[in-house]
């Protein structure tokens, strides 16, 4: 009986281990950011009002991570609401904001944070 709640223990760990998702850094977000707003560019998307990318886009797979369209230096526009991530938006305001990467609409980087 010992060893199977040793058993169980052990697989218990191995699988705790096992199931916790990859941490995304940085570079690989932006990356990803930037390719979706490259092919947003493609299919002739206008990008100046600065919009999220990440919201409801099955594209998007980069978990606790948004891409958002800002311009550089910020203008006005990108503060208001309707430009803004729902996502990470929402994850502010119970806060804990998602991590996110900011690209220009000709989707040049401009940060992460």
């Amino acid at each position: 009986m010992r060893t199977l709640y040793c058993l169980a223990l052990i697989t218990l760990i191995f699988l705790s281990g096992c199931t916790t998702p990859p941490k995304i850094d940085a570079s690989l977000a932006t990356q990803e950011c930037i390719k979706l707003c490259e092919n947003a560019l493609k299919e002739g998307r206008d990008l100046s009002n600065g919009p999220c990318l990440s919201d409801n886009n099955p594209s998007w797979t980069v978990e606790n991570w948004v891409c958002d369209v800002a311009h550089s230096p910020r203008q006005q526009i990108d503060n208001q609401r309707e430009n803004q991530c729902n996502e990470w938006w929402e994850s502010y305001q119970k806060g804990s904001p998602l991590n996110f990467v900011e690209v220009t609409p000709s989707c040049k980087f401009i940060k992460t944070g």
